[in-house]
């Protein structure tokens, strides 16, 4: 287990999960907000501009992905990207 701090929009995360713990967030967050929107996952690639197979990859934690494709889904889910990196209680 690591442990992981860092400051973005003026919040800070402070993570003691292990990395593979964080892609599973970020993809359990992007699968979330996705199904509540009633997208698919073909839909929401449509919209971030990138192939269905990268949504799903990392909808299922498999990372490592780039905050770029964070920027993308979250502008595409009509979300601010922290959302998408918080843990969901």
């Amino acid at each position: 287990m690591d442990y992981f701090l860092f400051n973005f929009s003026g919040v800070q995360f402070h993570y003691t999960m292990s990395l593979e713990e964080k892609y599973k967030t970020i993809g359990l967050n992007i699968m979330y907000y996705r199904r509540a929107l009633s997208l698919t996952q073909s839909e929401l690639a449509e919209k971030a501009k990138m192939s269905r197979a990268r949504v799903s990859d990392i909808e299922c934690g498999k990372g490592p992905f780039n905050m770029e494709s964070i920027f993308l889904l979250a502008q595409a889910l009509g979300v601010d990207p922290v959302r998408l990196l918080q843990e969901r209680k």
